[in-house]
């Protein structure tokens, strides 16, 4: 092993424990690079609220708004570097990341990597709005803190099947492979049934393509369907409830 990338993410706030090491590495022979990708205040706010005020509640208490989550969590960039910048004099790169196509790729540059054959094994998935809406209603709680591993326990493992409706009978439609799949499965019972239907002067049955149906639904209508079964089951719990608490007349149960 020649080159260790080492990517941290606690540039603001946790990274003292680790200059101390890091400096007596260098004092043994290290070559270090230190190199920090900084995005603009805004693009960093609004990503790290996204993450760490509305899918991972570190607060207790019910969901901030931006503004009252930035007033407290907002860090200032450029402290920050310029104590790693003291801490390894003539290492610091900074990069502006909003700037480059390719962070990644950026980073292979500049660590002299770029010729290797490296392959993408994973992307970072972006929240869709539908989870995201979820895992704020989930997270809107008094609780301590809700962590994304409590949202995964009870409504995640769910999520993968929550497409949209369309989309879902989409899935289950046979595609054009499954159709002509069973046109060749068929082909003998179709030329007999062919030969039947001659004979009784009827034309023989159609062997042209098929084309797929596309189903689609009308999700404003749906959503109007789900919206009154919605009404109607909180006017059902509204009665239960109110018969809960009324003082009983008959006999005791046993």
């Amino acid at each position: 092993m020649h080159t260790l990338i080492w990517s941290n993410p606690g540039l603001f706030n946790r990274s003292e424990p680790l200059l101390a090491p890091l400096q007596r590495a260098r004092a043994q022979g290290l070559d270090l690079m230190v190199l920090a990708h900084v995005q603009s205040h805004a693009a960093w706010a609004r990503e790290a609220y996204v993450e760490w005020a509305l899918q991972h509640k570190h607060y207790p208490g019910r969901l901030r708004s931006f503004e009252q989550w930035a007033e407290q969590r907002m860090p200032l960039f450029a402290p920050a570097l310029a104590r790693h910048d003291r801490a390894f004099p003539g290492c610091l790169t900074v990069r502006n990341a909003d700037a480059c196509d390719d962070p990644v790729q950026d980073v292979w540059q500049l660590a002299g990597l770029a010729d290797l054959p490296f392959e993408r094994a994973a992307a970072i998935r972006a929240q869709a709005g539908t989870e995201l809406f979820l895992r704020a209603l989930f997270n809107d709680r008094p609780e301590r803190d809700a962590s994304p591993a409590a949202f995964a326990e009870a409504i995640g493992r769910m999520l993968p099947q929550a497409v949209s409706p369309t989309a879902f009978l989409q899935a289950l439609y046979p595609g054009p492979q499954d159709i002509d799949h069973v046109v060749r499965d068929a082909e003998g019972d179709r030329l007999a049934v062919d030969t039947m239907l001659v004979q009784q002067g009827q034309p023989p049955l159609f062997t042209g393509a098929t084309p797929p149906k596309s189903p689609s639904i009308d999700e404003d209508l749906l959503l109007g369907a789900l919206a009154q079964l919605c009404i109607a089951n909180a006017r059902r719990l509204e009665a239960l409830e109110v018969a809960h608490r009324q003082p009983s007349t008959g006999a005791t149960a046993r």
